[in-house]
């Protein structure tokens, strides 16, 4: 608007105050409305306008779900750190028992199932390595892979 055009009246705003020349005043919540609107339908692609409150509720939904994957990462966090403190423990009591220390048995825990493989000499080893992850306090189960080593057959 050049100077010489006569100025639209200034409105007072809230408070008394007059606007600057060529700026119009908004309530914070109008223009944020406007502003939602704007880029609502702009994501659209040329799709009706979206409403401030559709906006709203797909907000609240985002953060819903937000929320959700966080809980779901803080669980999966802690049932990780859950697995390996069983797998801790249980490869611990294998070595503390007398019968079951010299054994080479890889212990790995998923979801509270300890998985038990690798090579013992006699059943009773076997026996004693399960019956010890058992044990275990928070083992829900123990799937037992480990293998019989083959004695060596007396030459005759």
């Amino acid at each position: 608007m050049t100077p010489r055009q006569k100025m639209p009246p200034r409105l007072p705003l809230r408070g008394g105050a007059a606007p600057r020349e060529g700026v119009f005043a908004l309530g914070a919540a109008l223009r944020q409305k406007i502003m939602l609107a704007a880029i609502a339908a702009a994501c659209a692609g040329g799709a009706p306008l979206a409403t401030a409150q559709t906006v709203t509720q797909d907000a609240k939904q985002a953060a819903q779900d937000a929320k959700q994957t966080a809980r779901d990462a803080k669980v999966s966090a802690s049932e990780y750190a859950s697995d390996a403190m069983i797998t801790t423990k249980v490869k611990a009591a294998l070595l503390k028992e007398q019968t079951t220390q010299s054994l080479s048995i890889k212990v790995t825990t998923e979801n509270r199932v300890v998985h038990l493989s690798g090579s013992a000499d006699t059943p009773e080893q076997i026996d004693s390595a399960v019956r010890i992850a058992r044990g275990v306090k928070d083992v829900s189960d123990v799937r037992n892979e480990i293998q019989l080593k083959k004695q060596p057959q007396p030459q005759s």
